[in-house]
């Protein structure tokens, strides 16, 4: 149908946008992306929430790994823990 056809232009200028800021787009199903996003949010905030409670802190010689891992508790234990 012509709505159809028109909605289908309209996602793919939408798409553009992304693709033009350098974006990489992957096709999936929606039953991949929920599955995807499930696991790799899932074992984020449970390894965050985990690492917040040892209480670690900065320290002068930090790895880039430390680093990152204090990274990963700031911002998982700033969402709210219904995201959790």
């Amino acid at each position: 149908s012509n709505a159809h056809v028109e909605g289908m232009d309209r996602m793919e200028r939408f798409l553009s946008i992304w693709e033009e800021e350098g974006c990489q787009m992957t096709p999936l199903s929606c039953k991949d992306h929920d599955t995807y996003a499930a696991d790799s949010q899932f074992i984020t905030h449970l390894m965050g929430r985990i690492l917040g409670q040892q209480g670690l802190q900065p320290t002068p010689i930090d790895t880039r790994g430390f680093q990152s891992v204090l990274k990963l508790i700031e911002n998982t234990n700033a969402d709210s823990f219904d995201l959790f």
